[in-house]
């Protein structure tokens, strides 16, 4: 799994080569090894005049076993932190990344 994670720092854009997932979790992609999954969301930076600049970040929301039903199911989890915690996170991970370019 962490190879074909690896492989996503390879490509232009991770979204043309990974599946885009719908419903709950529609703007999440997914990586697939075996019965495992890896769940990732992918960010653009909006520039002041408009135009998006092309850098990507991709973090991982979950990785973790495809269990149909089961309340543990990679799927299950992922929309319980989609829905929850990413969102906060995303900015905490923002705040942090500001922090060390002013002290670099």
């Amino acid at each position: 799994m962490l190879d074909k994670a690896d492989q996503l720092t390879e490509c232009d854009d991770p979204r043309k080569h990974c599946k885009r997932l719908a419903g709950p979790l529609e703007g999440c992609y997914r990586i697939v090894y075996s019965r495992y999954r890896a769940i990732f969301t992918v960010e653009e930076e909006p520039l002041a005049t408009g135009d998006v600049l092309v850098h990507l970040k991709v973090i991982f929301v979950v990785a973790g076993i495809r269990k149909e039903f089961d309340r543990n199911d990679v799927y299950r989890v992922a929309k319980k932190l989609v829905e929850n915690v990413l969102p906060t996170l995303s900015d905490e991970i923002d705040e942090f990344e500001l922090r060390e370019k002013d002290s670099g």
